[in-house]
């Protein structure tokens, strides 16, 4: 099994980028730590 990890600074596009790698949705949430808007 492939593990892959993803890290950043806050507001550096992960998300984004997760969601154009994988076409997957991403749980947006508007806590410490989480995407507020994909």
């Amino acid at each position: 099994m492939l593990s892959v990890a993803l890290a950043g600074k806050p507001n550096a596009g992960k998300s984004t980028f997760y969601r154009a790698a994988t076409m997957a949705d991403v749980d947006v949430a508007n806590y410490p730590f989480t995407t507020i808007d994909p």
